[in-house]
């Protein structure tokens, strides 16, 4: 009866978890004037209440170990902006942020200590979330064509790479580059499953998830070449230096980071001079017959970001607050995010924010990387590698990555000892 019990159990968990997972699908506040307020938060609540019963009813043991100090200093690097700001709504919307993601790592870990959630189980739901995604695509596109106006679809002009289609496909997310990010785990995820498995299904998937991803117009496809690059040296005998897959891992990374914050301008390419991706007459750091090369929006904010460091580095100016810093009078900033993970962790909550993120970070890379399986290490590379510019670790799924790969580490130490 104890076992049976203990199934349902699990059966609920998992259907809460899949739910979770499901609501990154919608990522548009749901209440008016609470933007921070998605679906996925509503969908939390819930099963964290359900997290909470179980506890209470003694029908799971909490697992809490020295990697989980590490992981708790997080949330509390956002407690010295509470008394500098006053108890500001907007420092006491940082603390609940961190405890929230906090809370998605801890209460993923206990599940995967408790009910043996393997990184298939992970994986599988990724996939699953991909092809979700991959149907919106394909609707989005079908209706867009025969000149339907859609939500899912951003109507942009001329962009690079589009062939004037004049469109991106963003799905329920804020911006098509959102969407892409959360495509490239799941073709990472694909990939991975075909393989452990060898299933050939997965490779399909794989490729139809590529095809998806190209109609996000996203720079962030560098970045999973990047990855690809290190996934083809993992799990094939290739006789080849290692430190030529390495150069070229990095080559295209800092590729990616050079066209994210310049724009490269010829004489086909002018509509980049549009205050859509710059700011209005912008100087060109270089120029030529041909070409001139001009710095892109992501350019500017990470010069807010550095001006904001010099002065306030050691507390920042508080959570959420980039935006309402005045920059140069360059208004059109006030509507962006820092746009980086790291010189926003600074710029807003401190050095000892930007800490703490860093060693989270060192900590999971290390022991990820010692597996012999790197299926999550590539997400979590990946993951890394766009965080120099974008928001990312307001993420759940780089939370849920954090879980898994501190949970297989602690499955592994019980094994050999």
């Amino acid at each position: 009866m104890k076992n049976e019990k203990n199934l349902i159990t699990k059966k609920i968990s998992s259907i809460f978890f899949s739910l979770f997972i499901l609501s990154f699908l919608y990522h548009r506040p749901i209440i008016y004037n609470f933007p921070l307020i998605k679906l996925s938060e509503i969908v939390f609540i819930f099963f964290f209440i359900f997290f909470l019963i179980i506890i209470f009813n003694k029908k799971i043991r909490l697992s809490l170990d020295k990697l989980d100090m590490i992981f708790v200093l997080y949330p509390l690097t956002f407690i010295p902006n509470l008394f500098i700001n006053n108890f500001s709504f907007n420092s006491l919307l940082g603390v609940s942020s961190g405890i929230y993601l906090f809370s998605i790592y801890y209460l993923t870990k206990n599940l995967i200590f408790n009910f043996n959630f393997t990184k298939e189980y992970f994986l599988r739901k990724f996939v699953i979330l991909g092809i979700i995604l991959t149907i919106i695509t394909i609707i989005s596109i079908i209706l867009k064509i025969n000149d339907y106006n859609v939500s899912t679809v951003a109507n942009i002009g001329q962009y690079p790479f589009s062939f004037d289609l004049g469109f991106r496909i963003q799905g329920f997310m804020g911006s098509a580059s959102m969407l892409a990010i959360i495509e490239i785990v799941t073709i990472l995820s694909s990939l991975s499953l075909y393989y452990s498995t060898k299933k050939k299904k997965y490779l399909l998937i794989t490729i139809i998830f590529i095809v998806s991803l190209y109609f996000t117009f996203a720079k962030s496809v560098l970045l999973l070449a990047s990855v690809l690059t290190l996934l083809l040296f993992f799990n094939y005998k290739i006789y080849i230096s290692k430190k030529i897959f390495y150069f070229f891992s990095i080559l295209i990374f800092f590729t990616h980071l050079f066209v994210t914050n310049f724009l490269i301008i010829g004489k086909e390419s002018q509509y980049l001079k549009d205050e859509y991706f710059t700011i209005k007459d912008a100087k060109p750091i270089f120029k030529s017959k041909n070409i001139e090369i001009v710095p892109s929006y992501y350019f500017f904010q990470k010069a807010k970001n550095i001006e904001i460091i010099k002065k306030y580095y050691l507390t920042g100016i508080g959570s959420f607050e980039f935006k309402n810093y005045k920059y140069k009078n360059y208004d059109y900033l006030n509507k962006f995010n820092p746009h980086s993970v790291f010189l926003g962790a600074i710029s807003e909550n401190g050095l000892l924010n930007l800490c703490v993120i860093i060693l989270i970070f060192f900590i999971t890379f290390k022991i990820s990387y010692k597996n012999t399986d790197k299926s999550f290490f590539l997400i979590l590379l990946y993951l890394f590698l766009e965080s120099f510019n974008a928001d990312i670790i307001t993420f759940k799924i780089l939370w849920i990555t954090f879980a898994v790969i501190v949970s297989k580490n602690n499955f592994l130490l019980n094994e050999k000892n």
